[in-house]
């Protein structure tokens, strides 16, 4: 967890005004939740709401895809782990209106993430210190 965060950072403070991270310390112990049965206080202390300014939350409205890693269940425990991992954000202090649903098919998905990433080029850009 530790060295997540520190890349995370790292990627960051390299971006070019906008930087994807595809998982962080609430992602990390969602999984902890689901594979190892309770959640992990070290990882916890890494989380941190105020370093996004957004979060884009797949809905799981797509055919799943077996990886070989991960489990799927149906589709009524896609939904269910879904809503879990969407209130698990909030209840660690995420912005609801920085929580963004992304849904539809592939190119949907695309463009609601492309949306959300308009909006927020079009801000002020923030003083670095």
């Amino acid at each position: 967890a530790y060295l997540q965060h520190e890349n995370d950072l790292t990627a960051i403070r390299r971006a070019n005004r906008i930087c994807f991270v595809d998982t962080d310390a609430v992602a990390t112990n969602y999984y902890a939740r689901q594979y190892l049965g309770h959640e992990c206080e070290r990882v916890e202390a890494f989380v941190d709401m105020s370093q996004w300014d957004a979060i884009l939350l797949l809905n799981p409205d797509v055919k799943w895809v077996a990886d070989g890693l991960r489990f799927a269940g149906g589709e009524q425990k896609r939904r269910r782990l879904h809503a879990l991992l969407r209130q698990m954000y909030l209840d660690r202090g995420a912005d609801p209106r920085r929580l963004h649903e992304v849904g539809g098919d592939y190119s949907a998905r695309m463009q609601s993430a492309l949306a959300v990433v308009d909006t927020l080029l079009q801000q002020p850009r923030a003083v670095q210190d």
